[in-house]
C-alpha cells in the first residue's frame, strides 16, 4: 500500500489520488470542428524534455488536450516516439509521447498577452541585442527564424554560427535541420558550463536586474514585465559598455543613437484624448510603458479604463510643474 493502510490497493490509494501529479485520465483529440476523446484505459505517454523524442512532429494548436487528475487542461506541442530503459536493461519504446512543455513554468506571472519566457538573441561583435516573449519554450524555433530574417535583411549579411546552452529547444531534429540546411554552425556549451557562452548569459541577467529595479520603483501591476523587458533591451543597446569601443546601436547601425526620446519608464503623464464628449477632460493620466517599433510615440497604459495605446502627444509631471511655477511667479 501507498500510505501503508489497509483495506485497498495502491491504485486505490486516496492519498496517492489526491495528488495532482501528471498521470493522464483523459485525451481529446481534435481535428478541425470535430472532436474524438480518447480512452485507452491506461492514459497517454507525455514528457517535458522535447530531445528525447524520436522522430517528433509539431502537433498544431489545440490539436492534442491532455486533461489531468486535477481537472487541468494543458495542450501538447509535439509527439513522437521514445525509447526507455529500465534497471534490468530492457528497453521499451513508447508510441505516441507527448511533449508538454508548459508543465512548469520558470514565471509564476504571466506577462500580458499569455507570455511566461522571454528569448535573446545578441551578435557577438557589436553585442546588439534582440528580444523576443514566448507563451511556451517551443516557440524558439519561430523566434529564431524571424530574428534570422531580419538581420539578414538588415544588414545583408549572413548568421554563420548559433552559440547557445544545451536547452531543449535548441536540440530538437527541426531546429537542427533548418541549421543545416542554412549552413548555420550550431556551438552548444558543454554540460554545466555555462561561462562559455557569457555574452548571452551575462545580458540575460542584467536584463533581469533592470527588470527588477524598473518594476519596484512603479505602481504598475507584475504582469507588465514585458513591457519592462522589451524597454531594458532597448535601453542596452544604446548604452555604452566596457568590452566595446561604441554603443552596440552605433556598431549594429552605423550611426550615433538618439537619446531625445527617451522617458523613465513607468512615469505618470498626461496624455491627449483624440475622441471624447464637448465636456470630457481632454487629457487623462496614464504610464508610459514602451516604445514603438512601428511607428514615432509611446504606448501608454490608462489605468482607469484598463487599455493600451501610441500616442505622442503628452506631459510629464515635471512639465506640468514648471508651467505651474511659471504662471506663479508672473
Amino acid at each position: 500500500m501507498h500510505c501503508q493502510g489497509k483495506g485497498h490497493w495502491k491504485r486505490e490509494c486516496p492519498q496517492l489520488l489526491s495528488n495532482p501529479g501528471m498521470f493522464v485520465v483523459e485525451a481529446n483529440m481534435i481535428f478541425n470542428s470535430t472532436s474524438w476523446v480518447l480512452d485507452t484505459g491506461c492514459g497517454a505517454h507525455i514528457c517535458n524534455d522535447l530531445q528525447v523524442l524520436e522522430r517528433s512532429r509539431r502537433l498544431s494548436k489545440d490539436e492534442m488536450i491532455l486533461r489531468l487528475v486535477d481537472g487541468k487542461a494543458v495542450a501538447a506541442e509535439a509527439v513522437g516516439s521514445l525509447s526507455l530503459v529500465v534497471s534490468n536493461r530492457i528497453r521499451i519504446h513508447l508510441k505516441d509521447c507527448y511533449f508538454v512543455q508548459n508543465v512548469c513554468r520558470p514565471l509564476s506571472i504571466l506577462a500580458r498577452g499569455g507570455f511566461s519566457y522571454f528569448i535573446t538573441f545578441t551578435d557577438d561583435h557589436s553585442r546588439y541585442g534582440y528580444v523576443y516573449l514566448m507563451g511556451y519554450k517551443s516557440e524558439a524555433f519561430e523566434r529564431f527564424k524571424e530574428y534570422r530574417l531580419e538581420v539578414e535583411n538588415q544588414t545583408n549579411r549572413k548568421i554563420k554560427a548559433l552559440r547557445s546552452d544545451r536547452g531543449g529547444e535548441y536540440l530538437s531534429g527541426e531546429f537542427i535541420g533548418y541549421s543545416k540546411e542554412n549552413g548555420i554552425l550550431s556551438q552548444w556549451t558543454p554540460p554545466g558550463i555555462p561561462k562559455l557562452n557569457r555574452v548571452a548569459e551575462r545580458r540575460n541577467r542584467t536584463l533581469l536586474d533592470m527588470v527588477r529595479s524598473m518594476m519596484s520603483f512603479t505602481e504598475l501591476p507584475p504582469s507588465f514585465w514585458g513591457y519592462a523587458l522589451e524597454t531594458a533591451a532597448k535601453l542596452l543597446n544604446i548604452a555604452p559598455s566596457k568590452s566595446i569601443p561604441q554603443t552596440p546601436y552605433e556598431i549594429w547601425h552605423g550611426k550615433p543613437a538618439s537619446y531625445k526620446y527617451l522617458r523613465v519608464w513607468g512615469s505618470p503623464a498626461y496624455v491627449k484624448r483624440l475622441v471624447g464628449d464637448k465636456l470630457d477632460s481632454r487629457s487623462s493620466l496614464c504610464r508610459f510603458i514602451r516604445y514603438p517599433k512601428e511607428t514615432v510615440g509611446y504606448y501608454f497604459y490608462d489605468p482607469a479604463e484598463q487599455k493600451i495605446f501610441i500616442s505622442r502627444k503628452q506631459y510629464s509631471w515635471k512639465r506640468i510643474f514648471h508651467r505651474i511655477a511659471d504662471v506663479m511667479r508672473s
